[in-house]
Order: C-alpha cells, then structure tokens, then sequence
C-alpha cells in the first residue's frame, strides 16, 4: 500500500488524464487489490 505523498507525486508526474487513463485500464479489482 503506497503512501499518500507517493501516490500524489506519482499522479503529479503521469497528469491525471494518464493517471485516470491507466485506472480506467486496470480491473476494479487489480486496482483495489493494488492501491487500496
């Protein structure tokens, strides 16, 4: 489970459109199992 500041500087880096894009991509439950 990444930290908070990570996940932001991640998001920062990526732009939410590809941050979004890649979520969108991923299955709800890889990205719960995954980042949640």
């Amino acid at each position: 489970m990444p930290e908070p500041s990570l996940l932001s500087q991640f998001r920062t880096r990526l732009g939410e459109e590809r941050f979004s894009r890649i979520f969108h991509e991923i299955p709800a439950t890889g990205a719960r199992g995954r980042f949640s």
